[in-house]
């Protein structure tokens, strides 16, 4: 995720800027086969007792599955399919798209 290119490199300062200022957890996966984390910030080391990023790898695989109690995996997975399904029928409109049909 580092190797983003100048605008890639400004998302994930934002991001990490951000991220560490939330007093949870907070981190950002790819939803594919593999659900390589891409991002975890300080907070999810600490809750999963971890002193470095190196560790937190470690531990979890650096994956979803890896952060998820084993026998919560299936409600969990469960929830977040039910969560993009709904996504994917009523999609989030982009605010920086033009509205069909303005009414004036």
């Amino acid at each position: 995720m580092r190797n983003m290119g100048e605008t890639g490199g400004l998302l994930l300062a934002e991001l990490e800027r951000m991220a560490g200022q939330m007093p949870g957890g907070f981190f950002v996966y790819r939803a594919d086969a593999e659900e390589k984390i891409l991002y975890a910030n300080d907070v999810m080391l600490d809750i999963f007792g971890c002193e470095t990023l190196e560790d937190f790898k470690e531990l979890t695989g650096y994956t979803f599955r890896g952060i998820v109690y084993p026998e919560d995996r299936a409600a969990v997975e469960k929830s977040i399919a039910k969560q993009v399904a709904e996504n994917r029928r009523n999609p989030i409109p982009n605010p920086q798209s033009p509205i069909p049909n303005p009414q004036i």
